[in-house]
């Protein structure tokens, strides 16, 4: 679980862009849920490109999915 205003994605998101490039060669995909509800398509596609970062990113604006994984603070 991750979102473009967090301090301690900051501090990991490189590592997770050299995880998802290690899984992609393998064939697999790494993916982050951003459970941010300021986190758009577009702000969060901004971002990635701005910060060169290549890992997948799905929304969960509603905070369902991170509710389902019992996740209350992003980086989880």
């Amino acid at each position: 679980f991750w979102c473009t205003t967090c301090h301690s994605c900051r501090d990991i998101e490189r590592e997770f862009d050299a995880q998802a490039k290690a899984y992609a060669a393998e064939g697999a995909r790494f993916l982050m849920v951003a459970s941010n509800y300021t986190d758009s398509s577009d702000r969060v596609n901004q971002f990635l490109q701005a910060k060169g970062l290549g890992f997948t990113v799905l929304l969960d604006p509603e905070g369902e999915i991170a509710n389902y994984f019992g996740a209350t603070l992003t980086t989880t």
